[in-house]
C-alpha cells in the first residue's frame, strides 16, 4: 500500500514516519482511495472537506472520519455520496454531539458508529490500572511515561 499524508502542522525540516509520503492537500484528495481524517475542529478545519472539496476525490474513493464532527460538512457529504461521487463514508464523529437522526444513516455506502470506542468497561478499568502505573512510576522512578510535550 502506497500511505500519503498531509499535515500543515509538521514543523519544517521534520521527517514524516518511515513509508509515508508527505503531499499537499489537493494531492492527497485527488490521489487517494482512502482518506482518514485525524485533525482537532478549530476554525481553519471546519468544514475541511465540504461539498467542493469531496467531489475533487475519486468516485471510488472512501472517507473516513474518526476526528471531530464538522470537519466534515454532513449536507455536502450527503448530496456526493446520492449523487454517486463518493463510494462510501465512514463517520463515527457528527456535527452536532450526540448525533440525532440524519439523511446520511438512509444510504447504503454509509457506516456510522457513536464515537465511544474507549467507553466500554473493560476500557475504563484498563485505563485506570494504566494511570495508576503511570503514578506509581513517576514517584518511584521519576519518569513520565507517554507524555504529550516532549520539551
Amino acid at each position: 500500500m502506497k500511505v500519503i499524508a498531509h499535515d500543515p502542522g509538521l514543523p519544517a525540516g521534520a521527517s514524516p514516519p518511515s513509508g509515508v509520503s508527505m503531499v499537499g492537500l489537493d494531492d492527497l484528495v485527488s490521489q487517494s482511495d482512502f482518506i482518514t481524517l485525524h485533525l482537532p475542529l478549530v476554525p481553519e478545519t471546519k468544514g475541511l472537506f465540504g461539498k467542493d472539496r469531496l467531489l475533487k476525490m475519486k468516485k471510488s474513493a472512501y472517507l473516513i472520519n474518526a476526528a471531530r464532527g464538522g470537519v466534515v460538512d454532513e449536507a455536502g457529504l450527503y448530496e456526493v455520496l446520492k449523487g454517486g461521487h463518493l463510494a462510501g463514508a465512514a463517520l463515527d464523529v457528527f456535527e452536532k454531539e450526540p448525533c440525532g437522526p440524519s439523511p446520511l444513516f438512509e444510504l447504503d455506502n454509509v457506516i456510522a458508529s457513536p464515537h465511544v470506542g474507549a467507553s466500554t468497561s473493560e476500557a475504563q478499568q484498563k485505563v485506570a490500572i494504566e494511570l495508576a502505573e503511570v503514578f506509581v512510576d513517576f514517584l518511584k522512578n521519576g519518569k513520565v511515561r507517554n507524555p504529550v510535550n516532549r520539551l
